[in-house]
């Protein structure tokens, strides 16, 4: 017979995870959608058997150096099901179950560990269980599931809260326990960082833990500790120093190349991200989330005046957790954990300035303390029934938004509609309507409408290329694919675009000489290298003719 504190224990983790299995059940039939191309487009994944050879290529490949659990576990979803998304979509499904089981333990443990005394175990048994529903259900980890690379963000949160809770269950044992626990931890926190960069905030995350629910929040601790502090940022800075090729500077400033914002401007307008971000949890209203945000650039703190209010936000909060930490430890800790937990995608690296998933892990402890607010302002009768309407509340808001993601036309449609100002929500829209073989004249228009916003969009120009071209008007599909190769010269499938329309204009040198710019960008490429054997064959047939003229042709 099973204890009865276990029989209780599995009520509870299946009470945890029914309506997660429901909130995302219309989604396994999900298609691949944009990033997704780094699973469909990638050889390297392509696992037909179990060898080390295409383990070593599947982790090695594709530029994975950073990541290669994940793309390890492309390359079997790969090897099982090749690309039927239904297999990918299960994992993603798996491991966000496994993180809301790791967050109940985590939550249970950290509430017995903030109280004073033996406290209520029920009562927090009960608030562990309605903060981890609310994050298993919440319609903001959506992209992070749906959105099958977004593993990325799933993988790293899975061992990245593993790690946490080892070192928070090693801390409450001593001897062979405790150097096995920790011993856990240090695995899962390697494991975490060979699935996304952003888990490099772990030591500091484990540090802040240790000082608020151990060590009380404890000045004196905390100042006899700074070398220890120190020696975790030092790990940061040198997780920084691997992931950026040991040249961090030049690596986080040529992310700026191709953005409308500078590093300063970055910074400010993240302020107001963040706060949008808290915003989506607080109010999550279907009509808010999107695959693709319009969000205006701070150019300066006042400009828009918004900046400054978030700026002051941020810093209050924080403020007010560093004051409060010993009365208040549980939202201390969630306010030091959310920017935290921001620090690497919300910070000085040139990425785009609004996505959904990276709320994923940041998210975490908001969940546990909104629930220990509402269990304490509640009155007692009122807390269960309460807490079963916002899970069923919130499990039906992402039902109903995963059917979105089941088709790619209709998820960036609702992308167009929500974000009409951001250019690259019209390219991909383009590129879906396309590849759906749907109205070209539709996507024609989307194209011409990224250019309005921003006339270097050489995606839009390549799309209008090969429409031009599926029309028959070659020529000019030629000058589009010109100007999108001037605009961005290292991109070898513009190139290849190119390539062909030279070849299917009798331009053969000028064809032959961009297939071989492809293969000094991309050794590899199987398809330049047949364009320059097609050449090759047709310049001997022909004694030298074709490849001495390259005027236009017929």
């Amino acid at each position: 017979m099973f204890p009865r504190s276990s029989l209780r224990t599995a009520f509870m983790l299946m009470i945890l995870l029914i309506p997660a299995v429901l909130a995302y059940s219309g989604s396994m039939r999900g298609v691949f959608v944009l990033d997704d191309a780094e699973i469909y487009m990638n050889e390297n994944i392509r696992l037909e058997k179990i060898s080390w050879d295409g383990i070593a290529r599947a982790t090695g490949g594709w530029h994975v150096s950073n990541r290669p659990l994940v793309y390890l576990s492309f390359a079997f979803n790969y090897y099982f099901g090749r690309l039927n998304t239904f297999g990918y979509h299960l994992f993603n499904l798996m491991v966000h179950l496994g993180c809301g089981i790791i967050i109940f333990f985590l939550f249970r443990a950290t509430l017995r560990l903030a109280r004073e005394g033996p406290g209520d175990g029920g009562r927090d048994d009960m608030v562990a269980l309605a903060a981890a529903a609310v994050w298993l259900v919440h319609p903001l980890n959506i992209q992070a599931v749906t959105y099958i690379v977004q593993r990325m963000a799933a993988m790293a949160a899975f061992f990245y809260l593993a790690a946490m809770l080892c070192y928070v269950r090693g801390r409450m044992y001593a001897g062979a326990r405790q150097r096995l626990l920790f011993g856990l931890t240090a695995l899962f926190a390697v494991m975490a960082m060979l699935c996304k960069e952003n888990a490099a905030t772990l030591p500091l995350a484990l540090f802040v833990y240790e000082w608020i629910f151990f060590r009380k929040g404890r000045g004196e601790w905390l100042r006899r500790s700074l070398p220890w502090l120190a020696a975790g940022a030092g790990v940061v800075i040198a997780l920084a120093f691997v992931y950026t090729g040991f040249h961090p500077v030049s690596y986080i400033l040529s992310g700026y190349a191709s953005r409308p914002f500078t590093l300063g401007e970055r910074l400010l307008t993240e302020a107001r991200v963040l706060v949008f971000y808290l915003s989506l949890f607080l109010w999550p209203d279907p009509s808010r989330f999107s695959l693709e945000h319009d969000f205006p650039v701070s150019r300066s703190l006042v400009a828009p005046p918004t900046t400054v209010a978030a700026v002051l936000l941020l810093a209050a909060a924080l403020a007010a957790a560093l004051r409060w930490r010993r009365r208040y430890p549980v939202y201390a800790f969630a306010v030091i954990w959310f920017l935290l937990t921001h620090l690497v995608e919300s910070s000085v690296v040139g990425l785009t300035l609004v996505f959904e998933h990276r709320n994923y892990l940041p998210l975490v402890f908001l969940c546990l303390a909104v629930a220990e607010g509402a269990c304490a302002a509640l009155p007692r009768k009122a807390r269960v029934p309460a807490a079963a309407v916002l899970v069923a509340l919130l499990a039906v808001l992402t039902f109903q938004r995963n059917q979105v993601w089941t088709d790619r036309v209709s998820l960036l449609r609702d992308a167009a509609v929500k974000a009409p100002a951001n250019a690259r929500v019209h390219v991909n829209l383009a590129q879906a309507l396309m590849l759906a073989g749907k109205d070209p004249g539709e996507a024609r228009a989307h194209c011409l409408a990224a250019l309005k916003l921003d006339p270097r969009e050489a995606s839009a120009l390549n799309n209008l290329g090969i429409l031009a071209y599926g029309a028959g008007e070659v020529r000019a599909a030629l000058e589009y694919f010109k100007k999108a190769v001037e605009i961005e010269p290292r991109a070898t499938v513009f190139r290849m675009q190119l390539a062909k329309t030279l070849l299917r204009l009798g331009r053969y040198r000028a064809a032959e000489r961009e297939f071989q710019k492809i293969l000094a960008l991309a050794p590899d490429n199987s398809e330049a290298r047949a364009g320059l054997r097609y050449i090759a064959a047709l310049n001997q047939r022909r004694g030298g003719f074709s490849l001495r003229n390259d005027s236009p042709g017929r």
